[in-house]
């Protein structure tokens, strides 16, 4: 008899539900925005290394070259906000003998990672690291630093869309639409970047070049149909 107490406010929650789903009917559309943009920067990481039996021989040989590359990027009229020197690693350096291995020293490497705002000039950039010894340049990535307001757009004009697609249907079944009874953002945001597969030793100026960038999001809609 108590559970059976219990459980009557859950049935009548229940029917008072299903009752207010029951006093309309709807209609349910996706809708799509795509805003396309041009990149503002280009990312990409340049890495130090150096192989030596001292680790602190091999770490001021390091700190030298990471200096010579601040200073040609600082020259360049990169900004100090836009140069960070994200990670240290050292780790045993090992050569195979017949059949065994052997140590002999350490490998210190450096993460270096830029953000490029002009463009002009990326050519000078590289060959400028590459003449100070980075082992490596890679990782370019254009993106666009207005992504939220690109994406809110890119998010508008999903509902736009879902709106003339919910008035096209109407249409045809000789219904009208009512107001808006539930809307669902199904992308998110969480814009991608571009990214570029290229050797820093074969970049030329049409490789380096920004192309369009689309930023889509999406939504799912349902319209009350007036009687």
């Amino acid at each position: 008899m108590k559970l059976l107490l219990l459980m009557l406010p859950v049935f009548f929650f229940c029917r008072l539900i299903y009752a207010a789903e029951a006093e309309y009917k709807v209609i349910s559309v996706n809708g799509q925005g795509v805003v396309a943009s041009t990149p503002s920067v280009l990312d990409f990481s340049v890495f130090v290394e150096e192989r030596g039996e001292s680790a602190s021989k091999l770490n001021a040989q390091v700190n030298f070259k990471s200096k010579q590359i601040i200073d040609l990027l600082t020259d360049s009229e990169i900004q100090l906000k836009d140069i960070q020197s994200m990670q240290i690693n050292l780790y045993p350096w090992y050569e195979r003998d017949r059949n065994s291995q052997i140590q002999k020293g350490f490998v210190l490497s450096r993460l270096i990672k830029v953000t490029l705002r002009d463009f002009d000039n990326y050519t000078a950039i590289l060959d400028g690291l590459t003449k100070i010894g980075a082992q490596r340049i890679d990782g370019f990535q254009y993106r666009t630093e207005s992504t939220e307001v690109i994406y809110l757009k890119a998010l508008e004009l999903a509902l736009d869309d879902a709106r003339k697609r919910a008035n096209k249907i109407s249409k045809s079944l000789g219904v009208k639409i009512g107001k808006v009874v539930s809307v669902m953002e199904q992308s998110g945001y969480n814009p991608v970047p571009e990214q570029m597969m290229m050797s820093s030793r074969s970049a030329n100026s049409s490789s380096f070049l920004p192309g369009k960038m689309n930023t889509t999001a999406s939504v799912s809609v349902k319209y009350s149909i007036v009687d």
